[in-house]
């Protein structure tokens, strides 16, 4: 399909369909094609296309500067039509080759970081990702709350209704997190029926309110043929500007510790971690 540069523009998302494309250097005007080639290779819908340069023999020092800037190949005047049809099916090949090679690095990635059930993030990420947060609240000044969620008697649940069943709550679970909290924020499963949450730029009061809706949340998850209640314990530790000298590995210990005293005073509620340097008892406790 023989296309003018504003057919070319016209054709929107469309143009993602085209695997490859040739660009026809006009004798007066190379570059006008040469622009439209850096915009095909700026642009993620054509970014990866196969793109073949044709050009008359006085356009040929402008053919070299389309290879330098992302031409797969050039066609010159004595081109057959034989050839260029060779040309095209190989950088077809060429292009479909790479294409897999990317989807294959790509799903690499994805198992790399993300929990392959629920499509959070992994522990590996989670942790990495809390260093980070961490770093950047201490430089910017910034609070910082970490959130550990441990869904109560989640052995109950698979042993009553199978692993099936229980996957099911997990993925429904971690659907309804993913929900109530915000873009910037990052949830992760971080065990089997374990789950971590970081709030950036989120101050201590804001945090716990948002901890305490998190659980009612998650006690009113309803799903078919399950009688069992569905609810988790919370432990939920902030960090503070002020509080240089608290690690990442020390903040994620913390609200563990308040996790567990979350369980401990019954479940279904969540315990916030307070320094003992800044205001005892050391652990809060607020039951949703």
């Amino acid at each position: 399909q023989w296309m003018t540069r504003n057919d070319f523009y016209a054709q929107g998302d469309d143009v993602a369909s085209g695997d490859c494309f040739i660009l026809c250097l006009a004798e007066h005007t190379p570059r006008t094609s040469i622009n439209l080639l850096l915009e095909m290779r700026s642009n993620i819908e054509t970014r990866h296309c196969a793109i073949l340069v044709a050009a008359i023999e006085d356009a040929t020092h402008s053919a070299m500067d389309a290879l330098d800037l992302g031409a797969n190949d050039v066609l010159l005047t004595s081109f057959s039509a034989q050839e260029v049809e060779h040309r095209i099916t190989a950088q077809i090949q060429h292009k479909k080759t790479n294409d897999r090679l990317r989807e294959s690095v790509q799903a690499g990635l994805d198992a790399a970081l993300n929990d392959p059930l629920t499509g959070l993030y992994n522990r590996r990420y989670a942790m990495t990702h809390l260093n980070h947060c961490v770093e950047n609240a201490r430089d910017g000044r910034s609070d910082l709350a970490v959130i550990l969620v441990d869904l109560d008697h989640f052995k109950v649940i698979n042993d009553t209704y199978g692993h099936t069943v229980g996957d099911t709550v997990l993925v429904n679970v971690a659907q309804r997190l993913k929900e109530a909290v915000r873009a910037s924020d990052m949830i992760a499963r971080i065990g089997g029926e374990e789950f971590m949450i970081l709030l950036v730029d989120t101050p201590p009061a804001i945090a716990q309110t948002l901890a305490d809706r998190l659980c009612r949340v998650i006690a009113s998850t309803v799903l078919p043929d399950i009688a069992h209640p569905i609810t988790a314990s919370m432990g939920l530790r902030s960090f503070l500007p002020q509080a240089q000298d608290t690690s990442p590995q020390e903040l994620f210990n913390q609200a563990d510790t308040a996790l567990y005293q979350a369980k401990s005073n019954g479940r279904n509620q969540v315990a916030a971690f307070i320094p003992t340097s800044m205001i005892a008892p050391t652990v809060t406790v607020q039951r949703s």
